[in-house]
C-alpha cells in the first residue's frame, strides 16, 4: 500500500471531532471549538469540517486534517502523531519511518509556505477588487500573494526548511528561485492538507496566467480546488476565480478544475467516479474551447451514469458574470441550462453552412446509441422540429452510421472514450511513442511485406492497430484516415532490437555534441551559437508532440550561400523530414497527420502566389498545437465523408526573399551568407551516407529514453530573467531552451540564450520600422501631451503621412474604426470611461494621457 493510500485510509476512520474532544477541545453543536492556537475569548472560530476530516480556524488561520491537528496539540512529529491515530483506529503503524517522516516534512512545508503566502496578501489588492473577490472570502480560502524570487525560499528557512526539501515540495524552479512570483496564489486542499498551489500570474505579460506546481515534486495527494468527494452535487468551472465568485454568491458546490485541459480529462473522471457527487452543472467559460471541453466532459460523465446540465453563460465566464449579475440570476441560468445532448442540437442550430450542420449532426447521432431507444426517438423529433429534416432520413443516416461503427469495433455499437495520440510520433501517459515500420514474412508465404509497429519508450513493441491500442486505452484516428503505409525506415532494426532488450538507451548530450560538430562539418553558419540552436531545433523534432508551440525556421540569403544545403542536413537528421517537391496542399495535410514529420520547403518564394493561399493558410496556424484543423470532404465507396486533418508540425525554410510579416513572427530566421571555407563548401551531403543512420538511430535512442524529462523541464519552465521578450517569442523558444536544460550543461544553455535574444533582437528591429502599431503608438507619444478629450477624425488625420511613409494604406488597412479598436486593444485609454460620443454631432473622442502611452510603447519596445 502506498503511504498516500494508507493516510486517506487513516483518515476515513479516525473522526475529527471525537480526536478533538480527546485532546480536550469542546466542541460545540455547529461543530466549533474555541482555536487551540489561545485567541478566542468570546466566540469560537475553530470549525470542524466532518466530510474532509479538517480543521479551519477563521480566526489565525490554522487549517490541516486530523493528523495536523494530532501534531499541533501534543507537539509530535508526524510520524508519531500518525501512529497514535493508528493505534486508536485498529489500524498497523506504519512501516517506512524514513519514507514517512520525508513525507510529513514536505506537508508541513507546503502548510507552511500557504501561511507565508497568506500572511503577504495585502487587506485591498486591485486584482481581486477588480473581479469582485472581497478580503474575507479571499482569507478564507487561504490566497496569498508572492514577493520577490527569493523572498519564500528565505522565508521558509528561516522556519527551519532546508532547500532540498523545499525544491522536493515542487516551490523552486530550475533556476533555484521561487516556482511563483508576482502571483496570486491559491492552495488546493486534499482532506484539509494542501496538496498543491495554483498561481494566477499578475504580470500583464506572462506567457501563461495560471500554473500548478511541477510535475517532478513529491506528490501528497490530487484535488481540484474546493472539491468535496462526499458531495452530491457540484458545479464545475475552468478557473479558481469563477469558483471563488460563485462560492461567495452562496454556490459553496462551486469546484475549478484549473481549465478545460488543466487536470486532464482522465484524472478528472477517475476522480468524479470515485465519489458520490451525481448532479453536475458545468459552467465552463462562453468561448469555442470552454464550450467544445464542457460538451466533451458533459457526454462522458453520462456515460458514468451521472445526471449533467451545461450552463449557458451570457459572460465570457462566471467570475465575469457576477460583476454585473447577481445570484437570483444564476439560478435563473441553472434552470434553463440543458443536457450535453440538447446543448449539442442547439449548437447545431446556429450553424448557416449546410456542411457543417451535417458533420456536427454525425456526431450527435453517433452520441446517441448510447440512449435508451425511446430518449433516441424523443431526440428524432428534436432534430426534425429544429432542422426540418423528415425523421425518416433521421433514421437512414443513424442506421448507417451505427453499421459502421459496429463493423469498425467488430462488436455492439459504443463509443471509444480512449485517449486520441499520433501513431507516428506521441508522448502520452508519460510514454514515448514512435512508429517503426519493419519488414516480415509469415511462414507459409515467401513474399516479405512491411508492417507498421509501434514501439514505446516503456521497451515495448507491438503492431500498429486500434485493437492493440485500445488494449492500452489510446486510439489513433489517423488509423481510420490512412494506412500509414508512406512511413520510411529511419533506424537500424539492431538498435531497435537492442533498446526493447535493454541493451541500449539515448545519451542526448553526446547525441547534442554529435550533431552539432557534424553540422560544423557540412554547414558554414553565420554566428557559432547557431549551430547549438539548430542542433537543439533538430532534436526538438523527435518532442515536439510535447510542445504547445513549435517555431519554424528560415534560412534566406542570396543564392550560393548554402539554404539548400541545410535543409539536406534537416533531411538527414530530423523525425519522418520530407520535402515536398511537387506534393499538393491535400496531400501534405494527410502526410502530417499519418507521419508527424519535418516539412522543409525549399524556394520558398512559392508560397506568395495566389494558388498557394490554402496552404499558406495552414502555415499561419501550424505551429501552434492548437493552431486548427483542415476539415475535407471525400468520397468513399460512392459516399461522401468529412475528415479532419492536422496541421501541426515541424517546419523549416529556405528562400532568397524574406518571408511575409505573419509567417516572420512564427519562424526563427538564420541569415546565410557565402562561405569562404573550401572544406565546408566541397562536402555534399549523401543521404546514403552511413553517418546519416547512425545520427538517426541515436536520436531514436534519445527519443526513447529523454521524452519523461524534457516534458517535466519543459512544463515547469518559467522565463529566466536574462530572456526579456515574452508572448509568442518566449513560446517558440521555450522548446528550445527545455533541449539546451535537458542536457545539464551551462555552455549550452548560454549558448542558446545568446542566440535567442540576437534572433529576437533582429525580428525587433524589423518590426519597430514597420509594424502598424508601433507607427500608431510612436505618432500618440509625440502629439499627446497633456491628458485631455481628442477627436478621432483630427488623430487620423494626423496619422495619415506616418503611415503613408510605411508604405499602408489608411482607409484599406487602418481606417477610423480599426485606429479606434487598435487603440482599445493597446489600452492606451480607459475603456469605461475614456470614450464619449457627443449627441449633436456624433464626433467620437477619447481621454488620452501621456504616460500611459509612453508605457505602453516602452513594453512594445522591449517585447
Amino acid at each position: 500500500m502506498e503511504l498516500r493510500t494508507y493516510i486517506d485510509e487513516l483518515k476515513e476512520k479516525a473522526d475529527i471531532k471525537l480526536v478533538a474532544q480527546d485532546l480536550g477541545l469542546k466542541v460545540n453543536e455547529q461543530n466549533q471549538a474555541a482555536c487551540f492556537n489561545g485567541h478566542d475569548k468570546a466566540t469560537p472560530s475553530l470549525t470542524f469540517y466532518e466530510d474532509s476530516q479538517s480543521f479551519h480556524c477563521y480566526g489565525c488561520g490554522a487549517h490541516g486534517d486530523v493528523i495536523d491537528l494530532v501534531r499541533r496539540m501534543t507537539g509530535r512529529s508526524f510520524v508519531d502523531a500518525m501512529t497514535d491515530l493508528a493505534q486508536q483506529n485498529g489500524m498497523v503503524p506504519w512501516q517506512g519511518n524514513g519514507e514517512a517522516n520525508e513525507f510529513g516534512q514536505v506537508r508541513e512545508c507546503l502548510q507552511t509556505a500557504a501561511g507565508i503566502y497568506a500572511e503577504w496578501l495585502p487587506p485591498d489588492l486591485d486584482f481581486l477588487d477588480e473581479r469582485g473577490i472581497s478580503l474575507k472570502t479571499a482569507r478564507r480560502y487561504g490566497l496569498g500573494l508572492t514577493r520577490g524570487n527569493q523572498d519564500l525560499t528565505l522565508a521558509l528557512e528561516e522556519k527551519g526548511f532546508d532547500r532540498p526539501l523545499i525544491r522536493k515540495a515542487g516551490l523552486l524552479n530550475g533556476d533555484d528561485a521561487d516556482f511563483f512570483h508576482d502571483a496570486l496564489v491559491m492552495p488546493i486542499y486534499s482532506g484539509g492538507q494542501v496538496v498543491d498551489f495554483c498561481g494566477r500570474s499578475l504580470a500583464k505579460d506572462a506567457s501563461a496566467k495560471y500554473k500548478r506546481l511541477p510535475n517532478g515534486r513529491l506528490r501528497l495527494g490530487e484535488a481540484l480546488f474546493n472539491w468535496n468527494s462526499l458531495a452530491t452535487e457540484i458545479i464545475v468551472v475552468e478557473g479558481v476565480l469563477d469558483a471563488l465568485s460563485l462560492i461567495q454568491q452562496g454556490f459553496e458546490n462551486a469546484v475549478s478544475t484549473f481549465g478545460t485541459t488543466g487536470f486532464g480529462k482522465k484524472r478528472l473522471l477517475e476522480l468524479f467516479s470515485k465519489s458520490r457527487v451525481e448532479t453536475y452543472f458545468i459552467a465552463y467559460d462562453a468561448d469555442e474551447q470552454g464550450k467544445t471541453a464542457a460538451l466533451d466532459l458533459g457526454h462522458a460523465l453520462q456515460a458514468l451514469g451521472k445526471y449533467v446540465q451545461i450552463i449557458d453563460l451570457p459572460a465570457k465566464d462566471p467570475n465575469d458574470f457576477f460583476l454585473d449579475h447577481d445570484r437570483d440570476e444564476f439560478l435563473g441560468l441553472m434552470a434553463s441550462s440543458q443536457s450535453p445532448i440538447d446543448r449539442e442540437l442547439s449548437e447545431i442550430t446556429t450553424h448557416e453552412d449546410f456542411d457543417d450542420r451535417m458533420r456536427l449532426l454525425d456526431k450527435l447521432l453517433l452520441r446517441s446509441r448510447k440512449l435508451m431507444p425511446i430518449q433516441r426517438e424523443e431526440l428524432f423529433q428534436k432534430i426534425h422540429r429544429q432542422l426540418k429534416i423528415p425523421v425518416k432520413v433521421i433514421k437512414e443516416q443513424y442506421a448507417s452510421l451505427s453499421t459502421r461503427a459496429h463493423a469498425q469495433d467488430g462488436q455492439s455499437a459504443t463509443e471509444f472514450t480512449d485517449r486520441s495520440i499520433a501513431p507516428s510520433l506521441d508522448f502520452v501517459d508519460g510514454t514515448t511513442i514512435m512508429l517503426v515500420p519493419r519488414r516480415v514474412r509469415q511462414p507459409n508465404d515467401p513474399a516479405p511485406y512491411w508492417q507498421n509497429t509501434i514501439v514505446t519508450s516503456g521497451r515495448e513493441r507491438f503492431v500498429l492497430t486500434q485493437a492493440e491500442l485500445a488494449s492500452r486505452g489510446w486510439y489513433a484516428e489517423a488509423l481510420e484516415q490512412s494506412d500509414l503505409s508512406l512511413a520510411k525506415v529511419r533506424y537500424s532494426p539492431e538498435v531497435v532490437e537492442r533498446f526493447l532488450y535493454g541493451k541500449a538507451k539515448g545519451d542526448l548530450v553526446q547525441t547534442y555534441e554529435r550533431i552539432r560538430e557534424t553540422m560544423r562539418v557540412y554547414l558554414d553558419l553565420p554566428e557559432d551559437e547557431t549551430y547549438d540552436f539548430l542542433t537543439a531545433w533538430a532534436i526538438g523534432t523527435y518532442f515536439f508532440p510535447i510542445f504547445t508551440h513549435y517555431g519554424y525556421v528560415h534560412f534566406s540569403g542570396v543564392k550560393n550561400t548554402g539554404k539548400t544545403k541545410c535543409l539536406d542536413v534537416l533531411k538527414c537528421i530530423c523525425h519522418n523530414a520530407v520535402e515536398p517537391v511537387s506534393m499538393t496542399t491535400a496531400v501534405m495535410f494527410r502526410i502530417i497527420t499519418d507521419l508527424q514529420p519535418t516539412i522543409l520547403f525549399d524556394e520558398q518564394e512559392l508560397l506568395n502566389r495566389t494558388q498557394y493561399d490554402e496552404l499558406n493558410g495552414m502555415l499561419k496556424c501550424g505551429f501552434k498545437k492548437t493552431g486548427g484543423e483542415v476539415y475535407r470532404m471525400e468520397t468513399n465507396d460512392s459516399k461522401q465523408a468529412i475528415r479532419r486533418w492536422q496541421v501541426y508540425c515541424p517546419k523549416a525554410f529556405a528562400s532568397i526573399n524574406p518571408m511575409e510579416d505573419v509567417l516572420s513572427s512564427r519562424s526563427t530566421q538564420i541569415i546565410m551568407q557565402r562561405s569562404f571555407k573550401e572544406s565546408v563548401k566541397a562536402r555534399s551531403v549523401v543521404e546514403e551516407d552511413p553517418l546519416w543512420q547512425s545520427i538517426r538511430d541515436n536520436l531514436f535512442l534519445v527519443a526513447m529514453t529523454s521524452g519523461a524529462d524534457i516534458s517535466n523541464i519543459y512544463h515547469s519552465l518559467e522565463k529566466p530573467r536574462s530572456i526579456f521578450f515574452s508572448g509568442r517569442e518566449w513560446d517558440l523558444f521555450k522548446p528550445i531552451l527545455s533541449i539546451g536544460l535537458a542536457c545539464n550543461k551551462d555552455v549550452i544553455t548560454k549558448q542558446l540564450t545568446t542566440f535567442a535574444i540576437a534572433a529576437h533582437q533582429r525580428k525587433q528591429d524589423t518590426y519597430t520600422e514597420n509594424a502598424p502599431d508601433m507607427i500608431l503608438l510612436r505618432y500618440l507619444a509625440d502629439v499627446i501631451t497633456k491628458p485631455d478629450w481628442y477627436e478621432l477624425v483630427e488623430l487620423h488625420e494626423g496619422l495619415k503621412p506616418r503611415m503613408k511613409n510605411q508604405g499602408l494604406d489608411m482607409q484599406g488597412v487602418f481606417d477610423k474604426n480599426r485606429m479606434g479598436r487598435t487603440m482599445k486593444n493597446l489600452g492606451v485609454y480607459d475603456t469605461k470611461s475614456g470614450k464619449k460620443r457627443t449627441d449633436r454631432n456624433t464626433k467620437v473622442m477619447y481621454f488620452l494621457e501621456p504616460e500611459p502611452i509612453k508605457r505602453i510603447l516602452e513594453n512594445h519596445q522591449r517585447s
